[in-house]
């Protein structure tokens, strides 16, 4: 029912449930966008047992989840920085079935002289 929990919607009631708030009606009235036409549903869904120390063990886990996240934008920022000066190489995400992170993969192992690959046959090894 909710695509991601750790969207706006996920994350204001997951706050909410944290600030002691255990209403299901007013849980599911933090929905947002197309999750409020679920409202009675995400009621039937909130309603149980939520206690304290859920609420310790919620806040622990998103913390965790926060510095997670934040670790790998510490560690994207540092490959985008270092693939940078490769300019052009770089556009190997414009072969099809290639995406960013592999073409990143690509330039990590292989480099950007081909001169060391006598034939198209070489590389591909």
């Amino acid at each position: 029912m909710v695509s991601d929990l750790f969207g706006v919607s996920g994350r204001a009631m997951m706050a909410a449930l944290i600030a002691a708030e255990r209403d299901p009606g007013v849980l599911a009235g933090l929905a947002r966008g197309t999750l409020r036409s679920k409202t009675g549903r995400l009621t039937e869904s909130l309603t149980g047992r939520f206690t304290d120390h859920h609420a310790f063990l919620l806040t622990r886990m998103l913390h965790r989840i926060d510095a997670i996240t934040a670790d790998i934008a510490a560690v994207q920022d540092r490959i985008d920085a270092q693939i940078a000066p490769f300019g052009q190489a770089a556009r190997l995400d414009e072969i099809p079935g290639v995406g960013a992170t592999a073409a990143q993969l690509i330039l990590a192992e292989v480099g950007t002289d081909m001169s060391r690959f006598p034939t198209p046959a070489h590389l591909a090894s």
